[in-house]
């Protein structure tokens, strides 16, 4: 079966049992302030008249979807060697946008969508597809964990840009944050890295999941000021819509494969849809109707250590406890400076 196919499986699935409104994909993309106070609206209202899940359930659903979540690195590793990362990103936005057009809601909102709000989407599906683009290729280039410990330092350049692109004041805290966490990540560079010094030389796996991180950053701060005109499912379809259609463009022209994988290969490219996107950002999309959004920020924290459990098990890529120290002191600086 395709990729294609399988996605088409999803999208019917998808319709056929309507699933829940995929709303906020991708929280750790906006931030904390882009989504507190609607949070707060949900818990105060007991979730928009549903009532509360037992706490079994919601630290169930919660643990699994930061599993989802730090799967992302692994399955790329996974399916590195047969597909191209250009690929890998195609896929992972078309399953992206097949999963949020399942809401009507989303659907109406595209056709409704400023002409400005429109433009502001393709720009930030640039950066989209570049990030994913960086950051699947930095993961054949570096350690698992040095790569998500480098792509999640995304909310420092985040607040490095507020600050001096756009003039806007930081917390207090925020500086002390990226002393720290640029100590974490320099102590992590100074650890050996085993999957770049069995390559060839070029451009550093680090260097390009830092470069992920920016650009990451990049799409957030475009989608900011959208989000204020803009539902935050509508716009994440919106921007993986144009994230996709970018990559489709950039595979054909450069002649990358999008089709005519194993079937090894193609189920890895259905759990990314099924594992980081559904189970992962769906399932922090529920239990932030009754957790405080803070937890729900600090839980994206654990990608780094999830990811890195994930590829101890399954690939036997054991970090070093020099680089295990780092990434946790630089995870510490980023939760600290949020």
């Amino acid at each position: 079966m395709s990729p294609a196919q399988l996605l088409l499986v999803v999208g019917v699935c998808c319709d056929a049992y309507r699933l829940p409104s995929v709303r906020s994909v991708l929280r750790k993309q906006h931030g904390n302030a882009a989504f507190r106070s609607s949070s707060s609206a949900l818990r105060s209202s007991g979730g928009g008249g549903a009532p509360a899940p037992s706490p079994a359930k919601l630290w169930g659903v919660t643990a699994a979807a930061v599993v989802g979540i730090g799967s992302s690195a692994v399955l790329a590793r996974g399916v590195s060697g047969a597909v191209a990362p250009q690929a890998i990103a195609f896929w992972r936005m078309a399953g992206s946008t097949a999963l949020l057009a399942c809401a009507p809601a989303v659907r109406r909102g595209l056709g409704a969508m400023e002409p400005r709000d429109s433009r502001r989407a393709v720009a930030a599906g640039f950066f989209l597809a570049l990030h994913f683009q960086l950051f699947f290729l930095s993961l054949a280039r570096t350690t698992i964990l040095r790569s998500t410990v480098l792509v999640t330092l995304v909310p420092l350049w985040v607040g490095v840009a507020d600050r001096f692109l756009l003039g806007n004041a930081v917390a207090p805290r925020f500086w002390p944050g990226v002393a720290l966490a640029i100590a974490g990540a320099t102590l992590m560079a100074r650890s050996a890295n085993p999957v770049a010094a069995a390559l060839p030389p070029c451009v550093s796996g680090d260097a390009l999941a830092v470069g992920a991180g920016v650009v990451w950053a990049a799409n957030m701060l475009l989608s900011r000021d959208a989000r204020a005109r803009v539902a935050a499912p509508t716009w994440q379809a919106a921007v993986c819509l144009s994230a996709g259609t970018l990559l489709l463009a950039s595979a054909l022209a450069s002649g990358v494969a999008l089709t005519g994988f194993g079937a090894r290969a193609s189920a890895l490219l259905l759990a990314f849809v099924l594992g980081p996107q559904l189970v992962g950002h769906q399932g922090l999309d529920y239990v932030i109707k009754w957790l405080p959004a803070p937890t729900v920020a600090s839980l994206t924290l654990l990608e780094p250590v999830v990811a890195s459990v994930l590829a101890a098990l399954f690939l036997g890529e054991l970090p070093s406890r020099t680089a295990a120290l780092g990434g946790l002191v630089a995870t510490m600086g980023v939760g600290f400076a949020l």
